[in-house]
Formats: C-alpha cells, sequence, structure tokens
C-alpha cells in the first residue's frame, strides 16, 4: 500500500503511523543542535535554519515530547536519545535556577523573555510526562519538577 501525502488519508492508521515518522525523520536529520543542546525552531522546508541560536520553551519541551513519545511508539533508541537531549536542554537552559521558573525564550544561553505562562508550562509537564513515562533521567530527578 502506497501511502500518498497530496492525499492524507488521516482516518488511515497506516497513512498516520508513516506520516508521523516521516515528520519525525525531518526533525531528527535538521533539528538536533548538537552544537549548543536543544533543538533549532525556526527551519525552512528543507531544513535549514534561520536563527539557529532562538529557542522557545514550548518549541523545545513540544519535540522532546515527539522524540520521546516516537521513539518509543516505534522502538527506536536514536529517537529516545533525541529526547533526553532536548530534555537536559529544557533543564539546564530553560530552567532558570535563580528564579526556579522557565526562560521563555532562549539566545544561546541567555534568557532573553523571561515571561511564565500557563501554555508553556502545561508543556513543561507534557514533556516531564513523557520523559519519565519512558524513563529519559535518572529517577532522583524525577520528583524535584521545578514549579512553585
Amino acid at each position: 500500500m502506497t501511502i500518498l501525502i497530496n492525499n492524507p488519508d488521516f482516518k488511515n492508521p497506516d497513512f498516520i503511523r508513516a506520516h508521523i515518522k516521516t515528520l519525525t525523520e525531518f526533525y531528527a536529520q535538521h533539528a538536533i543542535d548538537t552544537e549548543h543542546g536543544g533543538y533549532y525552531q525556526t527551519l525552512t522546508a528543507n531544513g535549514e535554519h534561520t536563527q539557529a541560536s532562538i529557542k522557545q520553551l514550548v518549541s523545545s519541551t513540544r519535540l522532546t515530547y515527539v522524540f520521546a513519545s516516537v521513539g518509543k511508539l516505534l522502538g527506536r533508541d536514536d529517537l529516545l536519545n533525541h529526547a533526553k537531549h532536548g530534555y537536559d536542554y529544557v533543564c539546564t537552559k530553560h530552567h532558570d535556577v535563580t528564579r526556579n521558573a522557565y526562560n521563555w525564550v532562549m539566545d544561546g544561553d541567555k534568557g532573553i523573555d523571561q515571561d511564565n505562562y500557563c501554555y508553556g508550562l502545561a508543556f513543561v509537564l507534557l514533556m516531564y510526562s513523557a520523559s519519565k513515562k519512558q524513563a529519559l533521567k535518572a529517577q532522583e530527578k524525577a520528583s524535584k519538577i521545578p514549579f512553585n
């Protein structure tokens, strides 16, 4: 059975699985920032990144969730490793220990927008839940989710 992206059938489980795999492969190939951590988030359709240093909390946590969930779904350790990569970035860069809060936008290692929004914190919780479910971090850290 050929799955055509030009003729999507979102009621077809085979199409959905292939679509998930295709999208995740794109991000696995183009979004991993091995130099600064986290993920490139300003990707063009051909995979080039336009603002490599800019990282937004929801995008960081969403991609971590996607890699963890799809890695588990497809039984792919490489995707779970990509999830761990994003998890570590959120915990060490987005999370500001002195404020016990999350930076909304990062530019390199600097939080350029320190606002906190429930929308962003909901994605942080989603990321932590997926990460715990996939055992991406040490158990002692699981009980110390940094929220006030």
